[in-house]
């Protein structure tokens, strides 16, 4: 299992002794900088997918309505194991909010093994940290995230690559 505590160590080592309260920006985040926020920090609380299960960030995506940012994709790739992230944050328009689905390549099955509404983040995305503790010290997302184990089903909307 992965506690907080390394994440937290973590963080405070790729981050040269800033704090974590300098990582999160605790700071009154206007909503237009939700999007970014999520973008600046969330590539290091989820860097465990590339250094503990052999996943690669393959991209990350922003999406815009009228020319506002509105959500924002981060998809993570793992090809020997057939298997994809996509590790999203959309909090406007559909307010979906967090979520965390993972996809099998080749068949388009998919599970969402986490979601936070938009109602339910706080403003400084300290949420996080409460998906980082919960997903990765769960042995059954541990072990669909790791290729042991599989609950999907059928995507009714699959991605044309």
């Amino acid at each position: 299992m992965f506690p907080l505590g390394k994440l937290v160590v973590y963080l405070i080592m790729q981050t040269k002794g800033k704090s974590l309260t300098a990582i999160l920006k605790l700071t009154s985040l206007k909503m237009t900088d939700k999007i970014d926020n999520f973008n600046d920090i969330a590539p290091n609380i989820f860097k465990i997918l590339i250094d503990d299960f052999g996943y690669s960030l393959k991209e990350i995506t922003t999406h815009y309505i009228n020319n506002e940012k509105w959500s924002t994709h981060h998809i993570y790739v793992n090809n020997s194991l057939n298997l994809k992230i996509v590790v999203k944050q959309e909090p406007y328009y559909t307010d979906y909010g967090f979520s965390f689905f993972i996809y099998q390549i080749k068949t388009e099955q998919y599970d969402i093994l986490y979601n936070v509404p938009h109602e339910k983040q706080d403003k400084e995305d300290k949420f996080l940290l409460k998906v980082y503790e919960n997903m990765f010290s769960n042995k059954e997302i541990l072990d669909i995230i790791n290729g042991k184990k599989w609950k999907g089903q059928k995507d009714p909307f699959p991605a044309k690559n």
